[in-house]
């Protein structure tokens, strides 16, 4: 990651599989139709969410308002890089994401500007329908 941030990345993060399924993939079934798909991506938008290593630039951090004090407070370990770019680490082992999902979630959904995936499942309660389902969750992809 500390190679990564030398190239300037405009974001990066490293987490088990499961970690990052549980940030930003939805797996619904509807009616007639099962959909997955990943959301919460556009940097644009927001940050995707916190993972094991998350590599956060000081102009994403900025661009979205994220309260850095926040960040540095939920993670074990915060390193400034240089040039702009800072590295958290969440978990002692990617493999670790488990025993602070709870904190982590309510970390997500505590920072504006952070991607809450739990605000996006909250909106697809009742829906049935694939055309519903995209009109929900596009805005999200």
């Amino acid at each position: 990651m500390e190679r990564m941030a030398a190239l300037g990345p405009l974001f990066g993060f490293a987490s088990a599989w499961d970690e990052h399924r549980h940030r930003n993939e939805l797996d619904v079934r509807l009616r007639v139709v099962r959909i997955q798909t990943f959301v919460g991506k556009d940097l644009s938008k927001y940050i995707p969410g916190v993972y094991w290593l998350t590599l956060l630039p000081d102009a994403l951090i900025a661009r979205h308002g994220v309260q850095l004090a926040k960040l540095e407070e939920a993670a074990l370990e915060h390193v400034h890089l240089g040039d702009g770019q800072r590295l958290f680490r969440f978990h002692d082992r990617p493999d670790a994401w488990r025993e602070r999902t709870d904190e982590l979630d309510a970390l997500c959904a505590a920072l504006p500007g952070v991607f809450n995936i739990a605000d996006l499942r909250s909106r697809l309660v009742g829906v049935t329908e694939e055309n519903e389902f995209d009109a929900v969750v596009d805005p999200w992809r």
